[in-house]
């Protein structure tokens, strides 16, 4: 019998339904409507498509989003002042910076250039910090979605033994620190490894669940998962596919097709985690308006 699929794509619908009417019940109580912005500094098609599909997706939630793009001879000065005045705009909740940024650039120094209440990625120093402590105000939107999949199909974290593969802090370390915090859909033991291990198989068959996030296409092959496990596919991966028009194809980091043979349970890609970093982004983007209501 094979695996389980978890529809990603479904459960970031249930919860852009549940935005969409938090947003409706704003409007009608006369609040503000939430408003992402992202910042993109070059050309990179990529990035611009990765920006349109979030803009389209706060659109039909109701939400507003504003795309600001930057040149890429940009320097360091001018691209924090832009997200400092970003910080300063009474109609703007949420910032990200979509990455990567051209490498001259400094990535850490810009990203903290933005407020911690608006930072909608999670990713400023201030933000890991908090979420170190177990006092995040918002949560990395990927390691968010993550963690919903697994609440919201039942999968057991309580005591569950997690083995994260990839150390990132977009993805592994925070990861690796929400899941083992005290709490509903956490408390997990948690192991964080990378390819460089000696014996990857060897920590990633004691897994329960198995999340992978190393952005290789097939790190994970069937004989590295043990049966009955969950297994999480953080990756994106484009490769040469001539039976495609474009001639390529989207892939994660997991040998979806072995994999699936032996796992309980596996995300697809596409159709896994992706749906589910934009609706945590903008989930965020909800709580940062309702935190600066506050204000």
């Amino acid at each position: 019998m094979g695996a389980e699929i978890i529809d990603g794509k479904a459960i970031a619908n249930d919860i852009l339904d549940e935005l969409r009417f938090r947003v409706i019940q704003r409007k009608d109580k006369g609040l503000s409507i939430p408003k992402l912005v992202a910042v993109v500094v070059g050309e990179d098609p990529a990035s611009r498509t990765y920006v349109t599909n979030k803009s389209q997706a706060a659109s039909d939630v109701g939400m507003d989003s504003d795309v600001v793009m930057i040149p890429e001879s940009t320097d360091d000065s001018k691209l924090s002042a832009i997200l400092g005045d970003l910080n300063d705009r009474s109609d703007v909740h949420g910032i990200i910076l979509q990455l990567p940024i051209p490498s001259h650039l400094d990535e850490v120094q810009a990203i903290s250039s933005i407020c911690l209440e608006k930072d909608v990625d999670g990713l400023t120093d201030a933000s890991l910090g908090r979420l170190s402590r177990g006092d995040p105000v918002h949560s990395p939107a990927t390691p968010s979605g993550i963690l919903e999949i697994l609440r919201r199909t039942n999968i057991s974290t309580e005591g569950s033994h997690a083995v994260i593969v990839g150390r990132s802090m977009l993805v592994g370390r925070p990861l690796s620190i929400m899941l083992s915090q005290r709490g509903s859909g956490l408390n997990a033991i948690v192991t964080l490894v990378h390819t460089g291990a000696r014996s990857l198989g060897k920590f990633t068959r004691s897994a329960d669940i198995l999340i992978v996030a190393t952005g290789q296409a097939k790190t994970i092959t069937a004989d590295l998962v043990s049966p009955g496990t969950t297994v999480i596919d953080v990756g994106t991966n484009w490769i040469l596919d001539s039976t495609r028009k474009n001639g390529r194809r989207l892939v994660g980091d997991v040998d979806f097709e072995g994999v699936k043979t032996v796992a309980k349970a596996v995300t697809p890609v596409p159709g896994g985690v992706g749906p589910m970093t934009v609706a945590m982004l903008l989930s965020n983007t909800l709580s940062a308006a309702e935190i600066l209501d506050g204000r």
